[in-house]
């Protein structure tokens, strides 16, 4: 269920990430048309034509600034986004990698712990066992004390009579031989 829960997050990481690659490639691009439209316009060969004239005069209407300005600090400007970008990204990578570092981390700290776990489980199911086969063992040893015991109630009755007869034939010789006096 866990690693359902993790691929499934992982999928819309993986498409946000998608996602935020291509609008970072939509702007570089848009950026880097903007460059070089701006190299074009800044370039000496409209300079003296009647493009340049009209241009110089739009620019300075709509941005209240000559041209030279506003191109050089598009310029800088676009070389900043696209450090920034570049930072962005890497770190955006970075923390894409870490996070995936932290991710197969925990999979693996779940997988040990389940290891633990059955380990444990085993370990107490050989316990139980020693446990039981201890109980027969000391059962087995009990019913061995009975026989031998009962053997020995039975051995000492058997030397006990044997011995009272051994008694009765002597007393009987006896008195055989004092009757046959």
């Amino acid at each position: 269920m866990e690693s359902l829960n993790s691929n499934f997050q992982e999928r819309q990481l993986h498409e946000l990430q998608q996602m935020q690659d291509k609008a970072k490639e939509s702007y570089m691009v848009s950026f880097q048309l903007l460059h070089s439209h701006l190299k074009v316009l800044s370039n000496k060969y409209l300079r003296g034509t009647q493009i340049e004239g009209g241009f110089k005069r739009a620019f300075s209407t709509l941005f209240d600034q000559d041209d030279q300005t506003f191109t050089s600090t598009m310029f800088v400007n676009m070389d900043k986004q696209e450090k920034r970008l570049s930072k962005e990204e890497f770190q955006e990578l970075e923390s894409f990698n870490a996070f995936r570092h932290m991710e197969s981390l925990r999979e693996s700290i779940l997988e040990r712990a389940k290891h633990k776990r059955e380990k444990g489980k085993r370990v107490n199911d050989r316990i139980m066992q020693s446990k039981k086969r201890k109980g027969n063992s000391s059962k087995a040893l009990d019913a061995g004390l009975v026989v031998t015991e009962s053997n020995e109630t039975d051995l000492e009755r058997h030397v006990l009579s044997n011995r009272s007869e051994n008694d009765t034939h002597t007393d009987d010789a006896d008195i055989n031989s004092v009757n046959d006096k």
